[in-house]
């Protein structure tokens, strides 16, 4: 079977063979286009991807052909090659993956670029417009057992993620995003939208945008499903999710500092929500500071908060918040059914900071919604809390954003598929869930024990053990109860 690396090492000798034969003039022999093309074949030969009657074969080709206009190749040499190799002669103590990025110029005002530096193809052509193609497969499975309900000791496997779209520039400020998610037996919109960004001085950049995307809430809600260090995020963020979930349309602006960063947003439902009743709105914002940022880490406070008016059309709000793995709906915290609600705030807290491959946070949150007079209910207040922490063992940063405060992709040092370890990772997290407040209001609390090993950049397996305690006065499952949880998940995401 090939590996990764070496389909993009055959799909970029492609691209270098190509170009050569397709963009040289007749007159090559004297072109100092004709030295680079050659140093460059030399190259191919030097490592053994082409033989050396290949090599003569290409240059014959390349020198008969005549080429109107007379076009010149742009080398570029990405970070793992080095100047020596560039130039065309190579450097033995360096083992470049694949040969340089090559770009075809007819003229200053036609141009593409394919470039792979980050994994992937991205495209980009004269004026900033790019494009890049964007996806993630994350497979799950779980086991559970311990429970003195039946019911939640099964075995489930599923898609928590099957997205597949593109995203790109277009002038020297604005740019898109568009995704769509099969997961689950169903097709969903997620990210759809198009912005504007302008750098406002040295060290401050603004963004606004339109359309669908995540909205921020907490370090874990504001992180993609693919970048969280855990199979589910915490329960600030499942328990406290306000009805439009994590996705709206409307509204987003962005500000980026040095050392901290806003955003708001106002939003209706989500995209693929039904349009025969009024949406209920939400204005939602979140801030953090690093007060400490150096090379080796940062400390970081952060707060959040938002607003939601419910439509007319939300009769009766219920609120069941998963415990443990998300396939498994049976382990839940249930508030029992509260009428119709009029509005609701929420906030929460964030707390913790990173040093070197070390992390740790903490969270805290509570959601007031305050029903209509018909329900005899006035205020309910929802809380929820969570810690965690983790170290990255194989020497690696930890996979913490510190522009935007968000968990993101390890950088992996030495990647499985170029024969290395890959990064380990290990976590650990508690958290609680407290509907007590609520007539009928449960509690629950969960310990998990988990392991990342990122196989490269892109892809990753995933380990978490899940101790959980429920207490619940509605639903099926009622009273005290406890049990385990074993989930994986196999993930690529790009």
């Amino acid at each position: 079977m090939i590996g990764i690396a070496a389909m993009r090492k055959r799909a970029l000798i492609l691209i270098a063979t190509t170009v050569s034969v397709t963009s040289l003039p007749a007159h090559a022999e004297t072109n100092s286009s004709d030295a680079t093309v050659k140093a460059l074949i030399d190259l191919l030969v030097q490592r053994g991807t082409i033989s050396r009657q290949e090599a003569d074969q290409l240059v014959a080709a390349a020198q008969q052909r005549a080429a109107p206009p007379p076009a010149s190749i742009e080398v570029k040499a990405p970070a793992f090659l080095s100047q020596q190799e560039a130039a065309g002669t190579p450097d033995p103590s360096t083992a470049a993956p694949y040969p340089p990025q090559l770009v075809v110029k007819a003229a200053e005002s036609n141009s593409l670029t394919v470039d792979w530096s980050e994994g992937d193809p991205k495209f980009v052509s004269p004026g900033g417009f790019s494009f890049r193609p964007r996806g993630r497969i994350l497979i799950d499975g779980q086991l559970a057992s311990g429970s003195r309900f039946s019911d939640r000791n099964i075995s489930t496997t599923g898609a928590r993620a099957a997205r597949l779209g593109f995203e790109g520039t277009y002038g020297s400020n604005f740019f898109y995003q568009f995704e769509v998610d099969f997961a689950d037996a169903a097709t969903e919109v997620t990210s759809a939208y198009f912005g504007w960004r302008k750098k406002l001085s040295n060290s401050v950049t603004t963004e606004l945008n339109v359309g669908s995307r995540l909205t921020e809430r907490g370090i874990d809600g504001s992180t993609g499903s693919d970048q969280t260090p855990f199979l589910e995020r915490n329960a600030i963020t499942i328990a406290l999710v306000p009805l439009k979930g994590f996705f709206g349309l409307g509204f987003t602006s962005k500000t980026f500092g040095s050392n901290w960063h806003v955003a708001v947003s106002v939003v209706g439902e989500p995209i693929n929500s039904s349009s025969a009743s009024d949406d209920s709105t939400t204005i939602i914002g979140r801030a953090h500071w690093n007060p400490i940022k150096t090379s080796a880490g940062v400390v970081h406070l952060g707060a959040w908060g938002y607003h939601e008016d419910y439509s007319s059309s939300v009769t009766n709000l219920t609120v069941n918040a998963r415990e443990a793995n998300r396939y498994n709906d049976n382990i839940r915290i249930f508030t029992g059914p509260l009428g119709a609600p009029n509005h609701s705030n929420a906030f929460g807290l964030e707390l913790g900071g990173t040093h070197n491959g070390l992390w740790a946070f903490g969270e805290y949150g509570e959601r007031h919604i305050q029903f209509r007079p018909s329900t005899g209910l006035g205020l309910v207040k929802l809380k929820a809390a969570a810690v965690s922490a983790g170290w990255v063992m194989t020497g690696e940063k930890a996979p913490f954003a510190q522009r935007g405060g968000t968990f993101t992709m390890m950088d992996v040092a030495n990647p499985v598929f170029e024969g290395g370890l890959g990064a380990i990772e290990l976590v650990a997290r508690y958290e609680n869930t407290d509907f007590s407040d609520a007539p009928l209001g449960g509690k629950g609390r969960a310990w998990t024990a988990g392991l990342n090993w990122y196989l490269n950049d892109i892809s990753r397996v995933m380990l978490n053990y899940i101790h959980f305690k429920t207490n619940n006065k509605s639903g099926d499952y009622v009273g005290p109860d406890a049990g385990n949880l074993l989930g994986t998940r196999f993930q690529i995401s790009f």
